[in-house]
Order: C-alpha cells, then structure tokens, then sequence
C-alpha cells in the first residue's frame, strides 16, 4: 500500500491499495509519484499524477522505475530490458538488453549529457554498477561500461538524504 499524508500526518489518502507497492519515487519537483504494483505476481509500473493513480505498464513484467531529471521521462526494467518511456507519448524504447536489475535505475543529467546509473545481477550472481546514455538503443549488456564490478551492497539515490 501507498499512503500519502501531509506534513503531519493529519490527512493520509491510500493510492494504492490492491497487491504489494513498492519502489516509490518523486520526480524532481514532487508532483509526480512513480511505483511497482505486483498483484498475483504480476508487476506494472504506476503513476500518481494530479491526484490520479494509472498503469503505464501492463505488460505484468514491469519494475524498479525512476524519473529522469526532468520527469518526462521513465526508465525502468521489462523483459530482461532497460527501458525509457515518454510520459508523453507513452512510447517505450530498449536501451539495454539482458538486464536484471536488483534497484531502481538512477537517471542523472550534467549540462547536456544524460546518463542512467543501474544495478544488473550476472549469471553467476555477482552484481555491478553500470552506466549507460539514455539516448543508447537496443545494447546488449556486454557492451556497456561497468563503474564497479562485484557490488557487495548497492544503493543509489538522487539527492539529499536526511
């Protein structure tokens, strides 16, 4: 379940409700909320906009979604794929193939360059930091720079933490 409350906790509203929620995440300026719904083992990824929660996945192999930094975009995990999705359009393109994340991608912009930040889980179970442009298409995972091969322990994150 995702609940929402203000700054006291006085008004929480559910967005979700039905199955298991997980993996939330704002956009930059907080006015749009992204998650994984899974009900009967099947995953999609939600969005909570102005108030109005919809599937933009519905494909049941969908998970661990983040904002790029200007929040018109998703990039996320189906398939075995890291994929982006306008918020547009709702036109969804493969970046890398052969994925499995293990954490929700983190998509940075500086200046003009973008780049998505994920955590794949190899064949043999160790898992590495990678970094691809989100403008790549089709990649096959072997091809794509790894930051930090054997990750013991991952967590990425934008931002502040307090």
């Amino acid at each position: 379940m995702i609940c929402l409350a203000d700054g006291n906790w006085a008004n929480p509203v559910v967005v979700s409700a039905e199955g298991t929620s997980c993996y939330p995440r704002f956009n930059g300026d907080g006015t749009k909320l992204v998650w994984t719904q899974t009900v009967a083992g099947f995953s999609d990824i939600y969005i909570l906009v102005g108030g109005t929660a919809q599937s933009v996945t519905s494909d049941g192999v969908s998970w661990y979604a983040d904002f790029s930094p200007n929040g018109d975009w998703l990039a996320y995990q189906s398939n075995g794929e890291l994929r982006i999705m306008s918020l547009k359009d709702s036109e969804s393109e493969c970046v890398v193939k052969g994925v499995d994340l293990i954490c929700p991608p983190v998509w940075v912009t500086k200046g003009l360059v973008g780049r998505i930040y994920f955590v794949s889980r190899s064949a043999d179970g160790t898992t590495n930091l990678y970094v691809v442009s989100p403008r790549a298409r089709d990649k096959d995972l072997s091809g794509v720079a790894i930051i930090t091969a054997n990750c013991a322990s991952v967590f990425l994150t934008r931002g502040f933490i307090s």
